[in-house]
């Protein structure tokens, strides 16, 4: 797997050589790349199991979803495309095992960087000196700088999010989805997932701790403030 797939625990740094237009023309086209990803990889899910995970969002009413907005939407979406059962693969990862695109492909360092995607939690530190923010990993205590526009113009500093990211061509992109994280919805998260474990790569992965952040914003109805563009997501809370 591609060394990108690994968010760096280092503190952000520039990348070289590229100013702002250009960062931002790079980022544009990493995520429409991304988006092209997260429709693909549809054809390998099937419904039963989008039931499954939206059962376990609260966005399931008997054998039909529940979803009032985009973004539990792209919550639910999130889980599906990023989780599997115990002994089953993904369905990011069953898209790679097919995919067209040749080693050196922008398109094939995406979905390697996708299938790298972490969970956590992210407070949003300060804007970065170019483009995007610096958000601040409260389970690996790092930061990291991600790139979205949309956050990076309406977000306030301070909020606190749960959202898979992965990086690529030198800064962090989410998945598409964010929802707040409160303190009660972090502690409640953490509660179902640290009994098992106190190691925070190992803790990101469970999928316990996106569905309790996600099916918590969903509980409280915060994720209908969640506007999505070509931008990225805005946060209205």
């Amino acid at each position: 797997m591609n060394a990108l797939t690994k968010l760096d625990a280092r503190a952000p740094e520039p990348v070289s050589g590229l100013d702002r237009d250009a960062l931002i023309a790079r980022y544009r086209r990493f995520r429409a790349i991304s988006a092209q990803h997260n429709r693909d990889v549809m054809r390998f899910i099937v419904d039963s199991f989008v039931l499954e995970r939206a059962k376990r969002l609260g966005l399931r009413f008997g054998r039909r979803l529940a979803v009032g907005c985009e973004g539990e939407s792209a919550a639910l979406m999130d889980f599906v495309v990023h989780t599997a059962p115990p002994g089953r693969s993904r369905a990011i990862d069953r898209l790679a095992k097919v995919a067209p695109w040749p080693a050196d492909s922008d398109e094939r360092l995406v979905l390697e960087a996708m299938q790298g995607a972490r969970f956590s939690i992210w407070r949003v530190e300060r804007r970065h000196e170019l483009a995007g923010c610096v958000v601040f990993d409260m389970l690996r205590q790092s930061e990291h700088w991600l790139m979205d526009e949309a956050l990076e113009a309406h977000c306030t500093l301070g909020v606190t999010v749960g959202a898979r990211l992965f990086e690529c061509g030198g800064f962090a992109m989410t998945t598409g989805a964010l929802a707040p994280v409160s303190e009660e919805s972090l502690l409640e998260a953490l509660g179902a997932a640290l009994p098992e474990t106190e190691d925070p790569d190992v803790l990101a992965q469970d999928p316990r701790l996106a569905a309790t952040i996600y099916g918590a914003a969903i509980d409280r109805g915060e994720l209908d403030g969640v506007a999505f563009s070509e931008l990225g997501a805005t946060p209205r809370w």
